[in-house]
């Protein structure tokens, strides 16, 4: 009796668009701004990518899975820094040696770079070959509860660290499920992406108006160009066991729809805009 076959389709995988959310924040000891300290001076405030490129702050972002990571920035001056998070974000797979750029094998090695800060080294596997992974995408947000930090604006301590939780949505269909594993990169959204409507569909993420799967759904839709047949089609899992499990509902596919088009309802045309000026 020939055996039976049970595999699961491989979700095969992304570049990240990332959505923060600031309540989620360790590590800011007696540096975190108090209720009183809450209005930061925005005048001194650097751009979280013109502090990278300055090197005033280190940063890793950790993919967990396709729909969640974390972003870890580091102060490497011997002053507190302010840092604006911007509220649209993509990371993705570094080529090479582990984090590339911004943080290099001798960065993280023991004692050194985050290590020192308790969150370790990546384990073994840490090197993304050729592009297999997926980028990913997101919108920063600003989470339940409220939290002293306004507006995506941050003060980080001398030598400190800040960890944000990071909601995020793939952008390349059949690459590999991002992982803790990859080394990614964070990169402006735009880099990626210029897509208005993916855009607004991550901040809708954020504030929950919109479910998870569906912004998925639009994701892979308006950067990949899968149609609503196609996207309906997949399968998550394939078992001689389990049958066929759909990776979207109807009604997250449903949901992205009526998403869109009350998008186009109600934001004016490139045409309208152009009469209008």
């Amino acid at each position: 009796m020939p055996l039976l076959k049970s595999f699961v389709t491989p979700f095969v995988a992304c570049t990240l668009v990332s959505i923060f959310s600031w309540t989620c924040v360790t590590a800011a000891d007696s540096d975190s701004p108090s209720s009183s300290e809450s209005t930061l001076g925005d005048t001194s405030a650097l751009t979280l990518f013109d502090a990278i490129d300055q090197q005033r702050v280190e940063v890793r972002y950790i993919a967990i899975s396709s729909t969640q990571g974390n972003l870890l920035m580091r102060n490497k001056g011997d002053e507190p820094i302010e840092i604006r998070v911007p509220e649209l974000v993509g990371a993705q797979p570094v080529l090479g040696q582990f984090a590339g750029g911004q943080f290099g094998a001798g960065q993280i090695g023991a004692g050194q770079g985050f290590g020192q800060q308790g969150f370790g080294q990546q384990g073994g596997g840490a090197q993304a070959g050729g592009g297999a992974s997926q980028r990913v995408g997101g919108a920063v947000g600003q989470g339940p509860g409220g939290g002293n930090d306004i507006g995506g604006l941050f003060r980080i301590g001398a030598h400190k660290m800040r960890k944000l939780s990071v909601l995020s949505v793939c952008l390349d269909h059949g690459k590999a499920e991002p992982s803790a594993k990859i080394p990614y990169e964070l990169v402006p959204l735009d880099s990626l992406t210029s897509d208005e409507e993916l855009s607004r569909a991550l901040l809708a993420l954020r504030q929950k108006e919109l479910s998870h799967q569906a912004a998925q759904a639009i994701a892979w839709h308006r950067v990949c160009g899968l149609t609503w047949n196609k996207l309906a089609g997949l399968n998550r899992t394939e078992s001689a066991y389990l049958g066929v499990i759909k990776f979207f509902r109807k009604s997250e596919i449903a949901e992205a729809k009526a998403f869109l088009e009350q998008e186009a309802a109600t934001r004016p045309s490139k045409s309208e805009l152009a009469v209008n000026r």
